[in-house]
């Protein structure tokens, strides 16, 4: 209910512009500073599929009454979004997620992380584009009729504009555990390269995975690849 309050809030004050990004979460610090309880991954995920479908009810102006695993409500409303379906964005892991998300969402966020390491924090990678290839296949078995209207997320975990691609790509295989040259140079969660490189290769995963939309940690850095794409 607050959630959805919120969005739909920040719905208005950007006069439409809001897209609502959704996960089951997994970050022990986060929980620890919220003091909010860390279920195990699969209530989570539970969780999150009550709240997408809650969410999604409350924001299109419906008055909702659910009683769920994890969410009670009665007679809930908020004041309806400006647009007339903001758009939800459901990133995680998982055929059952994936395809509760191919269902209900709007985009579906990738990220190519696999198992949480001993930390609690980092991730193994799994940037093989078989796993790929499989998740895109839990979210068309979701999704049913309405898979070409979603939007395909990638959330790119390194991007370096470079002319010498090889040195780069061999490097990073040296750092990180399992990963090999093939996986980067085929999966989009590493653009290592020139910018007409790495616009070649986004376009490479549009054809291949329908992926349209890729997330970067410094857009300054990928502008050029912007204008590259346009």
């Amino acid at each position: 209910m607050q959630l959805a309050w919120e969005a739909s809030t920040l719905d208005h004050l950007s006069g439409g512009r809001f897209e609502l990004g959704l996960g089951a979460g997994h970050t022990p610090d986060e929980y620890a500073a919220t003091g909010i309880e860390r279920l195990p991954a699969s209530d989570r995920k539970v969780q999150l599929a009550e709240q997408v479908e809650i969410v999604r009810a409350l924001l299109d102006g419906e008055v909702v009454h659910h009683r769920g695993r994890h969410h009670h409500l009665a007679g809930a409303s908020v004041d309806r979004a400006v647009q007339d379906h903001l758009p939800i964005l459901v990133g995680g892991n998982g055929a059952e997620l994936l395809g509760h998300a191919g269902a209900q969402a709007d985009i579906i966020g990738l990220q190519g992380l696999g198992r949480t390491l001993d930390d609690g924090h980092q991730h193994a990678v799994n940037w093989s584009a078989a796993h790929l290839d499989t998740q895109i296949e839990q979210v068309r078995a979701g999704a049913g009729d309405r898979f070409d209207a979603l939007e395909i997320n990638a959330l790119v975990q390194v991007v370096e504009v470079t002319d010498d691609s090889a040195d780069a790509i061999a490097a990073l295989v040296d750092r990180v555990e399992g990963l090999t040259v093939e996986q980067v140079e085929e999966t989009p969660y590493v653009l290592i390269g020139s910018v007409r490189e790495i616009a070649t290769k986004i376009e490479r995963c549009r054809m291949r995975w329908g992926i349209s939309y890729f997330v970067v940690r410094s857009l300054d850095d990928f502008a050029p690849v912007i204008a590259a794409c346009r």
